[in-house]
């Protein structure tokens, strides 16, 4: 029988949203970026292009691509420098997540939504806590509805790219989180004393 652990944490990453300037105009192609695997979910995003074709799928990492472009429409721009993922996810649709294993965060989905940009995501894993289901994306189980999440957010103007924008800064702001650090350092920092019998008392989220 596994155990818990009242001295175990999960906080998630933390951005300064001013690295992530805001959209202003109407995607031009979807976005994967991340390694080229298919634990990332690659050969979904093949299906998908193959009855999307009038819809440009722009993928952008490292690995090796050759597998996963079955579509004409399919673009591998490689790796994409730091300084340069903002913008390739301010013109985009939207930015596509479908891992295969169980994501422990995908900060590709918070990037984006960061932007204004929706993620699209797996329904398992890191996103069913990252993607506010039909706010800032969605999350999908079928083909079709990775294709209907599409159509969708290509229809999104600029009070929903707001709103997703909107989202992310109050989840993932740093200087929100950072009360949230700060108390698991006050935590760890009592049990150099009493510990768990410390009468300090923080207060709760």
């Amino acid at each position: 029988m596994a155990l818990g652990n009242d001295y175990h944490w999960v906080i998630p990453n933390y951005y300064d949203v001013h690295d992530w300037p805001a959209r202003g105009s109407s995607g031009k192609y979807v976005l994967f970026m991340g390694r080229i695997v298919d634990t990332k979910g690659l050969h979904i995003i093949g299906e998908i292009a193959k009855r999307m074709n009038s819809v440009d799928f722009v993928i952008a990492g490292h690995g090796d691509p050759k597998p996963f472009m079955v579509s004409k429409n399919m673009h591998y721009l490689g790796p994409v420098e730091a300084e340069k993922r903002a913008a390739l996810y301010a013109n985009a649709i939207c930015t596509l997540t479908p891992s295969r294993y169980i994501e422990p965060f995908c900060g590709v989905a918070v990037e984006s939504m960061l932007c204004g940009t929706p993620a699209i995501g797996s329904s398992f894993g890191a996103f069913t806590e990252t993607i506010e289901h039909g706010l800032s994306g969605f999350r999908c189980r079928t083909l079709i509805e990775w294709i209907k999440a599409i159509e969708i957010t290509s229809d999104w103007g600029a009070s929903n790219w707001s709103e997703v924008r909107r989202y992310a800064q109050q989840k993932y702001d740093m200087y929100k989180l950072a009360s949230s650090y700060d108390k698991v350092f006050k935590y760890i920092s009592d049990l150099r004393g009493p510990g768990w019998y410390s009468e300090n008392f923080y207060d709760w989220d």
